[in-house]
């Protein structure tokens, strides 16, 4: 009875969730273009271009269909002033089967060409969305039966679904600001304006929509040695009612003469989980993997189990340079 309770608030959650709000991933700066449209083209190491996937699964402890997230995307730049990108987000919400699915075509403007000292960068987005349901594997509180001690499917739920997939435009903006005349200390500060047209998406005959996101992302980069680089971060989200804050410190060791650094993360996330991450980078190629230990109030039905998350950026797939720009 108390894991069916558990598996009904997840999906009751779930449903509110994938029609109003967005989703997260604990990696979320190995996602730059669904963190911040004007981190398109804003890549590491003066490389031209990237590719960037993420894979995160989660309440596996609690369902027999966990909750999946994947990502990718690519990103170039196509001359000092200009990039231009693309980046999809798929979301598949374990036993209800609700699927939400995007895919964003991006541009960034960089208003400060002299990247050496500062850069000033803007970003837009445009794309579609995608919510959809298999209803048919829905269960509700109205077909509990006292006779038999818990759900009964062969109850009718009294529930009505006009629809079980849209299709729906969607916009996002930002802005990206870096100071870089410290060859020791790099601030950055990001923020982020999501869903700004604000689109209807229901499955239900009513006005909801999927809310305005803001997101602000700030840290430094500081580079103590040859060896070590120390890289604290915050994020802050705010959709409707729901807040997330997440702060914590990513440190980059370098090993000996291999060309490897050894990435290691630790985040928390207020009131939600403890994010630990640990990662290698080689050249072009970095792979991380994390994993969310739940602190919440379900911590005592997960058994503190969270989410599994893995990410791999591939930078510089191609060797040429961005031509300059005459503006």
């Amino acid at each position: 009875m108390k894991n069916t309770l558990i598996i009904l608030a997840l999906l009751t959650s779930c449903i509110n969730y994938a029609v109003a709000q967005d989703f997260h991933l604990s990696q979320y700066n190995a996602a730059p273009l669904y963190l911040n449209p004007a981190l398109t083209g804003v890549i590491a190491n003066g490389k031209n271009d990237r590719a960037f996937a993420s894979y995160r699964t989660q309440w596996g402890a609690v369902t027999d269909r966990s909750f999946t997230t994947f990502s990718g995307g690519y990103d170039r730049k196509l001359n000092d002033r200009f990039s231009v990108g693309g980046y999809l987000i798929n979301n598949n919400s374990g036993l209800a089967r609700i699927n939400a699915f995007s895919f964003f075509t991006s541009a960034k403007y960089s208003i400060i060409e002299d990247v050496s000292k500062h850069r000033l960068d803007v970003g837009l987005q445009l794309g579609l969305l995608n919510r959809s349901i298999r209803s048919d594997n829905l269960t509700f509180e109205s077909q509990y039966s006292n006779a038999d001690g818990g759900i009964n499917s062969e109850i009718p739920s009294g529930e009505v679904f006009n629809q079980s997939s849209l299709f729906r435009f969607n916009a996002n903006t930002g802005v990206y600001y870096e100071y870089n005349e410290n060859k020791k200390l790099k601030p950055f500060i990001g923020v982020s304006l999501y869903n700004i047209v604000m689109p209807k998406i229901s499955f239900f005959n009513n006005d909801e929509r999927l809310a305005l996101k803001t997101n602000i992302h700030l840290g430094a980069k500081y580079v103590i040695n040859e060896k070590w680089t120390v890289s604290p971060m915050l994020l802050l989200l705010a959709q409707q009612k729901a807040r997330e804050l997440n702060f914590g410190v990513r440190g980059d060791y370098l090993l000996n003469e291999s060309g490897y650094t050894l990435i290691g993360e630790a985040y928390y996330r207020h009131k939600d989980a403890v994010i630990l991450g640990f990662g290698v980078n080689k050249d072009k190629i970095s792979f991380k993997a994390s994993y969310d230990i739940n602190i919440s109030y379900l911590s005592s039905y997960t058994n503190s189990k969270g989410a599994i998350e893995f990410s791999l950026v591939y930078s510089g797939l191609t060797k040429d340079k961005p031509k300059k720009s005459r503006l």
